[in-house]
């Protein structure tokens, strides 16, 4: 997976740190979720806050094969074929799912992608 790939046309821009660090952010996910409650505080916040993001940045369609590819690095060849999404609908919705997280994580520095 490109874990730097975002369209420059698209308003869904972060810069390419913080959208490298929300994918790991995501990456991460299934970690924190194995976590007993409370142990890490900080588990729980990226947990809603990915969550949230999937919920409301991501239709509803294409929830499932996005986390996959954002979170367990699936090919987007292989959920092309699985789910029927094509590879250009599923850059569009990673893009956008990923800027969702940096945007309930305070992240998201609006104005300062250039492009």
């Amino acid at each position: 997976m490109k874990a730097y790939y975002q369209s420059k046309k698209s308003t869904y821009r972060l810069p390419p740190p913080i959208y490298q660090k929300m994918v790991k952010t995501v990456e991460a996910y299934d970690f924190y979720k194995q976590l007993p409650p409370g142990s890490v505080p900080e588990a729980g916040r990226v947990l809603q806050a990915v969550d949230h993001a999937l919920a409301v940045w991501v239709q509803e369609e294409y929830r499932q094969a996005v986390f996959l590819h954002v979170a367990q690095r699936e090919p987007y060849f292989r959920l092309e074929k699985d789910y029927g999404i094509s590879v250009s609908t599923l850059k569009r919705w990673t893009q956008k799912f990923v800027y969702g997280v940096a945007r309930e994580l305070g992240e998201d520095y609006a104005g300062l992608v250039e492009g």
